[in-house]
């Protein structure tokens, strides 16, 4: 049975109609019906070309005619009413499903499988995100409460080569996550340190929402091929595998027939089954159940990154957090779990070496009112608390202390804040631990691999930072400067 690679190109087939045609009578470019045609672009409900598409499918003459044809699979319409008509079908060719089978598209026998299945196939890597924007530019035409399945074993150069794809990409799985979608992703760590950088830059961020899953894959070995699933449960599928002797060559393909979109499923789901969690997500106020599996205090040698703006709970002492806690009128349980938390928290700071990153900005920003909004301590106590302005003063100088006496504290004034997708990040032996300003959940990561990738991505932020920005000299004379 002949595919097609859309209700469009289906129905103008059928009709007899060119794409010049088309174009000229609903007064479009032809490339642009070339594109719906073979959905190189979705053809949009709200697309305003869509209701004079509809007006000339149905006024065209043909044999066989429009109503046999939709008669044939499936669609049933007053044919007397025209607007019931019109209606049927911007709906019929805005539908993202496969075509229902027609009568002589039924099943021959219980061993075969016919339909006017609707794939697409695209080439390199332009055609890889072409695909993948196609896919969740979809995804956000639906209701709330999606689910995706997301995995690849593949290269990341079609990825991360292109970044304005990258922001893009980031940009939309952000939306998409907004929109309340879910998404389950199987991350294959088999990689190089630095190759797993997007996790830490991209995907962590979005892990922070709390609308995604996240899976590892456990057995490290090589592979003859490398595969990709990107599919929408039980509405649409993209598939990809490539081979180190054929890695110029990327294929993609867009399924829309529901047998083919079950088969990836299935797959997926049998990769899965092998699966560990890589990503440990919580809501912030039970973030202590993940520090309660740390190993203990960071070994000598060892370097636990905090970054923060502006810079307080994890490194204020246990006097000011009981004075803060104290003067915002909190219940005698919610001290006691709050100090409790910041001891555990704080047992990092200067055992071994500690890199502390500060916005000198936000210092100042902070400083200019009489008080603001400490995120962190409303997070954890669950009620609002306010800090002072002559809480930070007291903050400053006991850091200034600390870098007077520890020469094993490192404090560098970071300028570039979009470079570090979290605000926090512990580094225990085994295990990270991150959240960030803003988003309500925080995350926690054991994999060894992804443990290294993370270490060796703060390494080098650290590293990028201006020496005299990390001079310890300077940083406590800038520091006074701010409250003198």
């Amino acid at each position: 049975m002949e595919a097609y690679n859309s209700r469009l190109d289906f129905l103008m087939d059928k009709l007899g109609i060119t794409g010049r045609e088309l174009a000229t009578a609903i007064h479009v470019d032809p490339s642009l019906v070339s594109k719906w045609r073979n959905s190189h672009r979705l053809l949009s409900k709200r697309s305003i070309h869509l209701p004079k598409m509809a007006e000339y499918f149905a006024a065209y003459d043909s044999s066989p005619s429009l109503r046999e044809i939709l008669e044939a699979h499936g669609s049933e319409v007053n044919w007397d009413n025209r607007e019931e008509l019109l209606g049927l079908l911007c709906r019929w060719l805005t539908n993202p499903s496969p075509l229902p089978v027609s009568p002589l598209g039924a099943l021959a026998s219980h061993s075969h499988y016919s339909q006017d299945a609707s794939y697409t196939v695209y080439m390199g890597n332009d055609g890889r995100r072409e695909a993948v924007l196609q896919f969740l530019d979809h995804i956000l035409t639906l209701p709330q409460g999606q689910q995706l399945y997301l995995m690849s074993q593949e290269d990341l150069a079609w990825l991360t080569e292109d970044k304005d794809f990258l922001t893009l990409w980031q940009a939309k799985l952000a939306q998409v996550l907004q929109n309340r979608h879910k998404i389950r992703i199987i991350h294959w760590v088999d990689r190089s340190v630095d190759s797993l950088n997007s996790i830490i830059g991209y995907w962590l961020p979005l892990h922070l929402t709390g609308g995604i899953e996240s899976w590892f894959f456990p057995k490290y070995s090589d592979s003859p091929f490398q595969a990709t699933f990107f599919i929408l449960e039980n509405d649409l599928a993209i598939t990809g595998m490539s081979s180190p002797n054929l890695k110029d060559r990327r294929y993609t393909a867009m399924f829309r027939d529901p047998i083919t979109i079950k088969q990836c499923q299935w797959v997926f789901s049998t990769y899965l089954s092998d699966c560990y969690p890589l990503i440990e997500v919580c809501p912030k106020r039970e973030m202590q159940r993940i520090l309660e599996k740390t190993t203990g205090p960071i070994h000598t040698g060892e370097t636990a990154y905090l970054i923060w703006e502006p810079p307080l709970f994890a490194t204020m002492s246990q006097g000011l957090l009981a004075s803060i806690l104290t003067r915002n009128n909190l219940d005698g349980y919610l001290v006691q779990e709050c100090q409790g938390y910041h001891q555990q928290v704080a047992s990092t700071k200067y055992s071994g070496i500690s890199r502390l990153l500060y916005s000198i900005d936000g210092l100042k920003q902070a400083l200019q009112g009489a008080q603001f909004l400490c995120e962190e301590l409303t997070t954890i106590t669950g009620h609002p608390i306010q800090v002072t302005k002559e809480d930070l003063i007291r903050y400053i100088h006991e850091l200034v202390e600390s870098l007077r006496a520890n020469k094993g504290l490192e404090v560098a004034f970071f300028s570039a804040p979009e470079r570090a997708p979290v605000n926090l990040l512990l580094r225990d032996p085994d295990m990270v631990m991150a959240w960030s300003r803003g988003l309500p959940y925080a995350a926690a990561v054991s994999e060894p691999t992804v443990v290294k990738a993370f270490v060796r991505y703060y390494d080098e932020l650290w590293q990028s930072i201006p020496r005299v920005n990390r001079d310890r000299t300077w940083v406590i004379g800038e520091i006074l400067k701010l409250i003198t």
